[in-house]
């Protein structure tokens, strides 16, 4: 789509009518909703390749969520069982990030946001020792009680089973 030049405006624009391409229109019709794919496997099903395919974007839509969401970041490890963990974790994050977003109705970007300023410390008052978090606000408040949880007590002891 473009405009005709015979009127233009003060800096030289052109403002006539809005003239449209009818060769390049039919070319996006009659290729609309088709895609290509180029592929050596000769011996399979056309349907099937093009699932495997699109299960391929699928698995790089989860990594780029790893990546920026979830900031994983590369693997610097060379033990295989390291490696096993470290993909092992960053599943399991963002499994826990889908049911996050599943559970609050919210994208895993705006719970970060939300919950940015949420802290626990641990203090110690003499002998006793207990954690303390910070006041949450109206949204916080709210986005738990979407989501089914209760409010976390102001403090509270962490006790280890042996």
């Amino acid at each position: 789509m473009r405009r005709s030049a015979h009127k233009r405006d003060g800096k030289g624009r052109p403002i006539g009518k809005v003239l449209l391409d009818r060769k390049k229109i039919a070319d996006a019709r009659r290729n609309a909703g088709k895609s290509v794919i180029g592929t050596d496997v000769l011996t399979k099903d056309p349907v099937e390749v093009d699932e495997v395919y699109r299960s391929l974007f699928k698995i790089e839509e989860v990594f780029r969520c790893l990546k920026s969401t979830v900031k994983l970041g590369p693997i610097r490890h060379r033990r295989a069982d390291r490696v096993q963990a470290h993909l092992s974790l960053a599943v399991m994050a963002f499994n826990l990030g889908r049911w996050l977003r599943h559970k609050s109705g919210m994208t895993l970007e705006r719970l970060q946001r939300v919950f940015a300023n949420a802290r626990v410390q641990k203090v110690k008052v003499g002998t006793a020792e207990y954690w303390e978090r910070v006041n949450l606000e109206k949204e916080q408040l709210a986005v738990l009680g979407k989501m089914g949880y209760a409010v976390p007590p102001k403090r509270f002891t962490v006790t280890v089973a042996r």
